[in-house]
């Protein structure tokens, strides 16, 4: 069980650490030669989304005022939310996000489903 909330946080960190580069860097995930107005809106709206998400989804499994319901509702939330995240990168190609989101959403969707 140990073993499933750590890879479980491994995964919502490394979501984290990816909406904190997007936002760091626009074009990180663009491949744009220079960032435009849209990427650096865009930037900011998904890591407004995923940071806190995917803080939560870390953290929920390890608190114990959220056992049960409340941590399986944020896993499924962050799972979703990877889903989405493929559905919007595989039409673009960009395979590091659809395996990356793939994962995440395996491991959120395991995790909530066991713990």
């Amino acid at each position: 069980m140990l073993t499933l909330k750590i890879a479980n946080a491994v995964a919502a960190v490394a979501s984290v650490a990816a909406a904190t580069l997007a936002l760091a860097k626009p074009t990180a995930f663009t491949h744009a030669p220079a960032a435009g107005d849209g990427d650096a809106f865009y930037a900011r709206v998904y890591a407004a989304r995923a940071i806190p998400l995917g803080l939560l989804a870390a953290a929920a499994p390890f608190l114990p005022a959220l056992t049960g319901s409340p941590t399986r509702l944020i896993l499924l939330t962050a799972a979703t939310s990877q889903a989405a995240d493929i559905a919007i990168a595989a039409p673009r190609r960009e395979w590091g996000m659809v395996v990356g989101g793939s994962v995440g959403a395996a491991v959120h969707t395991i995790a909530a489903t066991i713990i």
